[in-house]
């Protein structure tokens, strides 16, 4: 995996991975132009979007009818310097038909055993997440990798 990240201009640069390009930036407060999400966005995004693939694919395997999809993101930052992630909560919106407990463990393996950037994250901060299936809160917990030695 490799990166190449371009300074455009005051605090906007672009990173370019696989010959594909994106734009990171921060609010004029500190100096950006909002051209697009800053770093700490960047990372809270990754996160999501890794977990979300991790459960498109295993309902996928599990040949679940998913509807739709959203997940909504918060971290809480530090006050200190460097600031970072004290806290992460996200919220898996599913509309779909099947079995609830399904769409819990396609969470739930994303949760702790599937997804490498929330793993990293969670060595940080806990990430706690809720899923709500077709307008039901269905499930709570706290990510909890198990990773098993040797593998």
């Amino acid at each position: 995996m490799e990166s190449k990240v371009l300074w455009v201009a005051d605090m906007q640069f672009e990173s370019q991975n696989r010959g594909l390009s994106s734009t990171m930036d921060t609010s004029p407060e500190f100096g950006g132009h909002n051209k697009g999400p800053s770093p700490k966005e960047s990372v809270l995004n990754a996160m999501s979007v890794c977990s979300g693939m991790d459960v498109v694919s295993v309902a996928k395997k599990m040949r679940l009818d998913l509807k739709s999809f959203t997940m909504n993101a918060k971290a809480e930052t530090t006050k200190t310097i460097p600031r970072y992630f004290s806290s992460v909560h996200i919220k898996y919106l599913i509309e779909g038909t099947g079995v609830a407990e399904k769409y819990i463990n396609c969470v739930v393996l994303s949760m702790t055993k599937y997804c490498g950037v929330s793993y990293m994250i969670s060595k940080v901060c806990p990430i706690t997440y809720e899923i709500v299936l077709n307008g039901t809160k269905i499930h709570e917990d706290q990510a909890k990798f198990l990773l098993e030695v040797g593998v």
